[in-house]
């Protein structure tokens, strides 16, 4: 009996789109591609390779992030929180925020024409973006579960992988009584980091109580 074939869906927030190409998807007329539209964005099937380069380039940065998640569908949702390893516009068709992941590859939005067809904007109308040239499935894969966190305290017990720009931080304690540290360039951890180190947890605790004793020395010592 043949399997029942599954699909995955993105949810993406709509502030990843510029305003031309929001327009132009609720226009809904001679479009490339098959879009739904929903009341608060839009539903889509994400296409093959070949037939995103007709599109808009911050629609297809959006559509190449969702092949590089294997998923078959986009809903673009206005209350979706956007993602900041992804770029976002403002209100217009500027960039607020070129994404995390573009700007450790070192990459630079620019004016580029919008070309979304016949018949919707005039050919000559530019949106700001990144080249469709300069992008690429593995560049802007998420891996699932990836959070963004703000500067602070945390507590990480089984150990943790930390994106910092370029840099791709891998911290976890081995069985060797040993604090593993590997940091990576972005993308590329299979690959073998640029700086792998080992601390021996029993010198961090030897510190610990050596400072404690010095606090525990300055609590007792009479006042001058």
């Amino acid at each position: 009996m043949p399997a029942i074939e599954t699909t995955t869906l993105a949810n993406f927030s709509t502030a990843h789109l510029s305003a031309k190409t929001r327009a132009w998807l609720e226009a809904n007329d001679e479009l490339p591609i098959t879009v739904t539209p929903r009341e608060q964005g839009w539903f889509l099937a994400v296409p093959p390779a070949e037939r995103l380069a007709g599109l808009p380039p911050d629609l297809h940065l959006m559509l190449l992030a969702a092949k590089a998640a294997k998923v078959g569908f986009v809903l673009f949702d206005m209350d979706v929180d956007p993602l900041p390893q992804l770029p976002v516009y403002n209100d217009g068709n500027g960039i607020e925020s070129p994404g995390t992941y573009l700007e450790a590859a070192g990459l630079k939005p620019r004016s580029l024409p919008f070309r979304p067809g016949p018949g919707i904007v005039k050919s000559s109308a530019c949106i700001e973006a990144f080249e469709p040239g300069s992008l690429s499935e593995e560049l802007l894969q998420i891996p699932p579960g990836t959070r963004t966190l703000e500067d602070g305290d945390y507590e990480a017990p089984e150990g943790i992988w930390i994106g910092m720009g370029p840099a791709s931080v891998r911290l976890k304690i081995h069985g060797d009584d040993h604090l593993h540290i590997d940091v990576c360039p972005r993308g590329h951890e299979g690959d073998g980091g640029v700086l792998e180190t080992a601390v021996p947890l029993q010198e961090l605790r030897d510190m610990i109580e050596e400072a404690r004793a010095a606090e525990a020395a300055d609590d007792s010592a009479p006042g001058l």
